[in-house]
């Protein structure tokens, strides 16, 4: 008998109106600073929530030769092995830009089941 079961992890709280986890950037610039948050219903049938990290994957604009916007976007890795349940640093997104970007929540339990769940954010 063993444990051959991935952990479940529910939803993000999200702002009624946006439908998606919203956070604001600094009056000064377009970026923003928070705390990544945990997803609702985190647990595990048998043997316990083993890890959590979080990557920040980030669309942002393509810019010409001249400045202006190609009308694509590049995908990248903002961001890896945030943990939203360690300490001040480790759970601390910094400077994320402003935008429409992606959490990958990789949630692992104590016998090695892994699930990865992506979450909309701005």
């Amino acid at each position: 008998m063993g444990d051959f079961t991935a952990p479940t992890v529910g939803e993000l709280a999200y702002d009624p109106w946006d439908c998606m986890p919203t956070y604001s950037t600094g009056p000064f610039d377009c970026k923003a600073t928070f705390i990544v948050p945990v997803p609702q219903g985190l647990a595990d049938n048998c043997s316990g929530i083993g890890s959590i990290s979080v990557d920040i994957i980030t669309f942002l604009p393509e810019y010409d030769d001249h400045g202006f916007l190609t009308g694509e976007y590049y995908e990248g890795v903002f961001a890896a092995g945030l943990n939203p349940l360690g300490g001040a640093n480790a759970k601390t997104a910094r400077n994320v830009p402003k935008g429409v970007h992606l959490f990958k929540y990789t949630v692992e339990d104590g016998c090695k089941n892994k699930v990865v769940k992506y979450y909309w954010f701005r």
